[in-house]
């Protein structure tokens, strides 16, 4: 389990390539053991939010339709051999979240979606470049002193098109392209939003995030939309809940592993370990209004939920080297 300090208001969450954009909840480096994670059940594909930290998590935490793999089956069907490939990869995450004075407790099920551009070499190793293609997590209900409504930003189906989105290494290993053959794959951290001279070192204090615009749309990080349609509300940007926020700036981190077994010649499936989880809100803007000033961003960034990953599983199928994320999320939809 991961364990993860709670707060009010906002849940912010993405992931691809192995990365969900969430709210961190300590400086901890990838693979400490310090906490984070995400939620679903609400918010359509391509869309999201969420929260985060740094831990793991696997197959044995609760997630709907999970089970770890037999990576001990004989070998199956024989498929052929190929050099590259694409894969839609589909990461379940069950959470729960505990409750505060601005929230509600409760737990749910995030999703997330990579397309991975694999290279299969000698020796049966494996590189991939992997790409972030969608996210969908629970709504956040919140008490009646932060204004009793659900919040949910979301991350519209075009941010994960854009051009300047960023993609992260990753390599692996797999014992043959047969049914039951043993695969793994270790991502490189993921970084959404940012830069980090050592992606490795501890996870910077949101006033010291080098911001990079990867969703190419002239603000800094990538750019989260609350929901405003009824029963949702929009986050505050103060205690005093004058002004609200209507798009939000997040920066995110994560670190991730995939182990498990292919089930088909084009499909595998099997246990994801999270070793960091990272984010922040790093700037917003009114509803209204201009883009916050620092201190209304601080007071955002400061009172995001923050999750507890529970376990979780991964499932892969090979795509179209042409596909688009749109593509992605259809191969592999929430379930």
């Amino acid at each position: 389990m991961v364990g993860l300090k709670s707060s009010w208001f906002v849940s912010v969450g993405l992931l691809g390539g192995l990365a969900i954009l969430a709210c961190s909840s300590d400086n901890a480096p990838p693979g400490s053991g310090a906490g984070s994670s995400s939620g679903s059940s609400s918010g359509s594909s391509g869309s999201g939010s969420s929260s985060s930290g740094s831990g793991s998590g696997s197959s044995s935490g609760g997630v709907p339709d999970s089970g770890p793999p037999d990576l001990d089956a004989a070998p199956g069907a024989a498929c052929p051999a190929r050099t590259t490939g694409t894969d839609a990869v589909h990461i379940i995450m069950g959470v729960t979240w505990p409750g505060s004075v601005g929230t509600n407790p409760g737990s749910g099920t995030v999703h997330v979606w990579t397309r991975s551009k694999l290279t299969y070499g000698a020796n049966n190793a494996i590189t991939a470049v992997n790409t972030p293609c969608g996210s969908q997590v629970p709504d956040i209900q919140t008490t009646p002193i932060a204004g009793g409504a659900k919040v949910q930003p979301e991350f519209l189906p075009a941010v994960w098109e854009s051009a300047a989105m960023g993609t992260a290494q990753a390599t692996g290993t797999q014992s043959s392209f047969d049914v039951n053959s043993k695969v793994n794959i270790v991502s490189a951290p993921v970084l959404v939003g940012l830069s980090m001279t050592d992606p490795n070192a501890a996870w910077p204090a949101a006033t010291a995030i080098q911001a990079v615009d990867s969703d190419g749309d002239g603000h800094p990080a990538i750019t989260a939309t609350p929901k405003s349609t009824a029963g949702y509300g929009l986050p505050p940007t103060s205690i005093l809940q004058t002004n609200h926020a209507d798009l939000l700036y997040i920066a995110s981190r994560i670190t991730s592993t995939l182990t498990g077994v292919r089930d088909t010649c084009d499909s595998q499936k099997g246990a994801a370990q999270v070793a960091a989880f990272d984010s922040h809100v790093v700037g917003c803007h009114i509803k209204g209004g201009g883009d916050c000033a620092p201190a209304d961003s601080k007071f955002v960034d400061d009172n995001r939920t923050v999750y507890k990953v529970t376990g979780a599983t991964f499932e892969a199928k090979t795509v179209s080297d042409t596909a688009t994320c749109a593509d992605v999320r259809a191969a592999l939809p929430a379930h």
